[in-house]
């Protein structure tokens, strides 16, 4: 039988919508060959990753990936390219809004809560997250993203680690967190969220899921 998890709770950036880091490359230097792309994405990620610790503000962040892209843009018009291309996943959307309150969904917004609050204001969905259930990370301060990050999720959400579990787009972080004890699913796509959710419970189907035996798949 699966656990009862108290709350499910589900990362911002590259799951409601496409990853800072690559909105701000696209917008910087939208022309590199695939090599370039990945080694500018991940010295960007980097930063991302302080600006989502709050060790960085925003103003910093753009005059870093100026610096590291080679390019000269002004904050504003940085954050303009951002709030204009970046799309609502719908998909994924529309799974997250099904989930029902007696499972406490909760969204970590690892993105400036100003950023934040223009992007839901935008997609005209900020009945969908609600002031209760949202974690901004840039409070934190952290020093050091991880492991800190993952002991001060559940902390912010008044519960233990042991008691919730997170849905993250990045399998890399989804597995270092469930090494800690914080337990993560990774978001790859919609049908396979559904059946991760509907293992543990949470996602509510007619269908006859079961665990999978020996890397199998359920089917549902």
């Amino acid at each position: 039988m699966a656990k009862k998890y108290q709350s499910i709770l589900f990362w911002f950036d590259g799951l409601f919508t496409t990853k800072i880091a690559s909105l701000t490359l696209a917008e910087l230097k939208p022309n590199l060959s695939t090599n370039e792309t990945i080694t500018h994405r991940e010295k960007l990620q980097k930063v991302v990753d302080e600006l989502t610790i709050g060790k960085i503000d925003p103003q910093e962040y753009c005059r870093q990936a100026n610096q590291i892209t080679g390019t000269e843009i002004t904050y504003e018009q940085l954050v303009q390219a951002i709030i204009n291309n970046a799309e609502l996943n719908q998909q994924f959307f529309d799974i997250y809004k099904q989930i029902l309150p007696e499972n406490k969904p909760g969204v970590v917004v690892d993105i400036p809560r100003v950023w934040f609050d223009q992007l839901i204001s935008k997609w005209k969905v900020s009945e969908y997250f609600h002031e209760d259930r949202l974690i901004f990370t840039e409070n934190f301060n952290l020093e050091n993203i991880y492991p800190d990050i993952f002991y001060f999720i559940p902390q912010a959400a008044g519960l233990k680690m042991e008691d919730c579990i997170m849905v993250d787009p990045q399998q890399m972080r989804a597995v270092a967190a469930h090494k800690l004890g914080l337990s993560s699913a990774t978001y790859t796509y919609p049908r396979r969220m559904k059946i991760d959710l509907a293992i543990q419970g949470i996602w509510k189907t007619g269908d006859d899921v079961v665990h999978p035996k020996g890397g199998g798949r359920p089917n549902l």
